[in-house]
């Protein structure tokens, strides 16, 4: 997405007028380029995230369809919960359930469309799926007052910083996007 917001060869080269919907995954899609991407696309009327993994078998969040594309609030997010689904984040430091908005956590989710276990791999399911059948992602997430979720991380990829968790992911985040700003303005 990076690359077609960039690229006026590839966009001029191909008519993506009938474009409406796009549905992103695999990665968090920041707020800017979300911002970036429907500026230059303003035909798209869903851009659509979100969240799941291969243990869980489907998606756990998703972007509801028709959202106003000049509310930007809910960009970079990757949705709400979706139905049958059960969530919450679990703080890194305490182990405390965060039930406020804006408080990050690990993702932990439960479901009946979520894994059993991993095939012949007893050890393994218990590091990722707990007693009470909760699936520990490893993603550090929060979310807003409206319930939509955000990817901050891995929660292995975290640094320690003068005792405060840094996420690489940010870092690079804000990186590129003062690259593009001093390029491009």
């Amino acid at each position: 997405m990076e690359n077609l917001c960039q690229d006026e060869i590839q966009i001029n080269r191909w008519n993506l007028s009938s474009l409406k919907t796009v549905l992103c995954g695999s990665a968090p899609l920041g707020k800017e380029l979300s911002k970036r991407f429907l500026h230059k696309f303003p035909h798209v009327i869903n851009l659509i995230q979100g969240y799941g993994m291969t243990e869980v078998v489907v998606l756990s969040h998703i972007t509801p369809l028709n959202m106003p594309n000049d509310d930007d609030s809910y960009l970079g997010s990757c949705g709400k919960l979706l139905p049958g689904f059960e969530a919450m984040l679990i703080d890194e430091e305490s182990g405390a359930v965060q039930n406020e908005p804006w408080k990050c956590g690990e993702l932990l989710l439960r479901s009946e469309a979520i894994m059993k276990g991993y095939l012949n791999d007893i050890e393994e399911t218990k590091k990722v799926i707990d007693s009470n059948r909760w699936l520990h992602t490893g993603d550090i997430m929060y979310f807003d007052s409206n319930n939509f979720y955000f990817v901050v991380d891995r929660k292995k990829d975290l640094i320690k910083v003068n005792g405060m968790q840094v996420s690489p992911t940010e870092l690079v985040r804000s990186i590129l996007f003062t690259i593009f700003i001093l390029i491009y303005f």
